[in-house]
């Protein structure tokens, strides 16, 4: 995997990421402009808005570990965001506790910011990683690859 700035924009992941923040931008003006207007269309437009960014969030913890994987690095982008779609329907009650976790885990060490800096972020790609990959295998009908530790 070619980890440029061109090569991510070769492999479509540089359009994946513009993607993801447009969207995210797009549900917190909708989030904010909900809350300032008020009344039945604004609570409308809030409600919409929250779930669309909690499922942009959701989506994202799953697709990125799939696109990212060097088991699947010919693959297309398409494919591995269809793939992380597939898996959060599948899965909706995994999936659903594991970004509970994962938030979970971003609000605390957040809170406390020197273990954000130390090894929160590593922990949690490690998790999200850890429980997402072999879903996406299984539900590919995939062997998952098990790497085993070796001794010193």
């Amino acid at each position: 995997m070619d980890v440029t700035f061109a090569g991510a924009a070769r492999e479509g992941l540089l359009a994946l990421s513009v993607a993801q923040l447009a969207l995210t931008a797009l549900a917190g003006v909708d989030l904010l402009l909900g809350i300032q207007v008020g009344g039945v269309a604004g609570v409308v437009l809030s409600v919409v808005a929250f779930y669309s960014g909690l499922a942009i969030w959701i989506l994202a913890l799953v697709v990125w570990p799939i696109v990212v994987d060097p088991e699947r690095r010919g693959e297309p982008v398409r494919s591995g965001v269809r793939l992380g779609a597939l898996l959060m329907l599948a899965h909706p009650i995994r999936i659903g506790l594991l970004a509970l976790l994962v938030g979970i885990m971003t609000l605390v060490s957040t809170i406390l910011i020197a273990a954000i800096l130390t090894f929160a972020a590593a922990y949690i790609a490690l998790v999200i990683a850890h429980y997402v990959l072999p879903g996406a295998d299984r539900l590919e009908g995939r062997q998952t690859v098990v790497v085993e530790a070796s001794e010193p």
